[in-house]
């Protein structure tokens, strides 16, 4: 096993690099509509860099207008202000300082909405005194009576209902919250400090429309170009997203991604294998000398077989194993990572992943029945 130890390292190495590659390239692909959904809550995003009423009322009017030209008809529109931005956990409250943003492992996302957007979208009628807010937790927990930040105290009025879909900005691995607050003018005043505190990291207000409607090919098309020059007149910073328009460039990246993924995973398995191979070869002549002189001690021809099979089996599967150990351990880290590619579905990896394994190891099997026989061929003769 000493002198194995590097060999086997080397193949453990490179087995671990052929699940961990084949495993999250075919989750990518084989979950593209997953990825679609998690990353477009519907079919038109219309994302603009600024909440004032004016903005609101003319953004709105765009896209009447727009839908009206092409003959279509808004599902499920959504349109609210908002303010997001990352803050640290201090464990009473929440501490909103821009050299905090460094410390990736303690931020949390926040994500600051007015009551009566809430109750418009969610279609409840909540009430909310001055001093108090709703907490919804998307991908975390909150159980704190109470919510602080910049120097003010909250109490938690409820935990009640879900979360509000908020386009690109809760995506990812990190946890959210969304913030209830009672009025506009809080959402203005969290606006400000924030910006005060983070100087140019700030960020920048937003209102938010998104909807179903086109067809997905030609309609979606002509929509699209109508809304992005419409929008193009605002004079404001805005980003138009269309699940349809986008649907194409996901599948190239992703489809790249996944042809990656096979190209490198077979470059690694050829080398696994003609590294086993090859490494068997010669040490197959480098025992012959010692299975001879076991044979003239009177170890018999079934004796030495069972042997061989016995080092074969250790040598070829122990790093097999401990690969397969190495995955199951980085298995959360991965997940995280491809949740920033948007595939949450942590079903369909470990699916996939199980699959690579079992797949790996009947391809690992037929390298060990192959090898096996030439190794004893070597050492009998």
């Amino acid at each position: 096993m000493k002198q194995n130890a590097a060999g086997l390292s080397v193949i453990c190495l490179l087995s671990t690099a052929v699940l961990v590659m084949l495993s999250s390239t075919v989750s990518l692909y084989v979950g593209l509509d997953d990825v679609m959904r998690n990353r477009f809550k519907r079919d038109y995003v219309v994302t603009v860099y600024d909440y004032s009423d004016d903005t609101a009322a003319k953004t709105d009017g765009i896209v009447e207008s727009a839908l009206k030209d092409a003959g279509e008809t808004a599902k499920g529109l959504v349109s609210y202000r908002y303010v997001s931005f990352a803050a640290v956990d201090t464990g009473d409250g929440y501490e909103v300082r821009e050299e905090n943003l460094a410390d990736y492992n303690s931020l949390d996302y926040l994500f600051f909405m007015t009551l009566e957007d809430y109750n418009r979208i969610s279609g409840q009628n909540v009430s909310l005194r001055d001093d108090q807010v709703m907490v919804l937790a998307d991908g975390m927990r909150y159980d704190r009576d109470t919510f602080s930040i910049f120097g003010r105290r909250y109490d938690v009025a409820g935990l009640k209902g879900q979360t509000v879909e908020d386009g690109m900005d809760a995506m990812g691995s990190v946890g959210s919250l969304h913030i209830v607050l009672p009025n506009f003018s809080q959402l203005e005043e969290m606006e400000k400090k924030q910006a005060e505190a983070y100087g140019e990291a700030k960020s920048r207000p937003i209102y938010y429309v998104a909807f179903d409607a086109g067809d997905g090919k030609e309609g979606s098309a002509r929509l699209y170009k109508d809304l992005e020059e419409r929008l193009n007149g605002l004079g404001l910073t805005c980003r138009l997203e269309s699940a349809a328009m986008e649907r194409g460039s996901f599948f190239y990246l992703y489809g790249g991604l996944f042809f990656v993924g096979l190209f490198l995973g077979t470059l690694f398995v050829m080398a696994t294998v003609l590294i086993i191979y090859y490494k068997q070869i010669s040490e197959g002549y480098e025992d012959k000398k010692r299975f001879e002189i076991m044979q003239n001690v009177g170890l018999s021809a079934r004796e030495i077989k069972s042997a061989i099979r016995s080092q074969m089996l250790t040598m070829f599967f122990l790093p097999l194993v401990t690969a397969a150990v190495h995955i199951c351990f980085a298995f959360p880290m991965i997940a995280r990572l491809l949740a920033l590619l948007n595939l949450r579905n942590v079903g369909l990896f470990a699916v996939s992943t199980a699959g690579a394994v079992l797949l790996f190891a009947v391809f690992y099997g037929v390298i060990y029945g192959v090898t096996s026989k030439k190794y004893y061929e070597i050492v009998k003769r």
